[in-house]
Parts: structure tokens; sequence; C-alpha cells
């Protein structure tokens, strides 16, 4: 389940970069609001997601 939701957070930000006509070499800080479940996924995948996106820093924030 954690990696379905890791995914689904890759994903979102991959289109919401695109919404912005961000290059993917421009690294970017984004904060997540997040439940307790997905701020346990963003923690432990933060490396993984990232990789993915282009990420300098993912920061989950308690919703």
């Amino acid at each position: 389940m954690q990696e379905g939701m890791a995914r689904d957070l890759i994903r979102a930000i991959q289109a919401h970069r695109k919404e912005l006509n961000l290059p993917m070499n421009m690294c970017i800080d984004i904060g997540v609001a997040t439940d307790e479940a997905l701020h346990v996924v963003v923690e432990k995948s933060e490396i993984k997601i990232g990789e993915h996106t282009a990420l300098f820093h993912l920061m989950p924030i308690n919703y």
C-alpha cells in the first residue's frame, strides 16, 4: 500500500510540474498536506520520490 501511495505522489508531482512548465532539470522544494498514513510514506520514500521528480526537499505538512 505504501509503495502505491508513493507512486501516486510521484505522478501528482510530475503532473503539477508539467502544468507549471517546469523543466525536469529544475530542482524544487515542495510541501505536501498529509494525513498520518501519507506522512509515513513521505518520510520513508523521500529519496525515491526526489529521484523521480527532481526535488531538493519534500516536506510533509500534517493536515
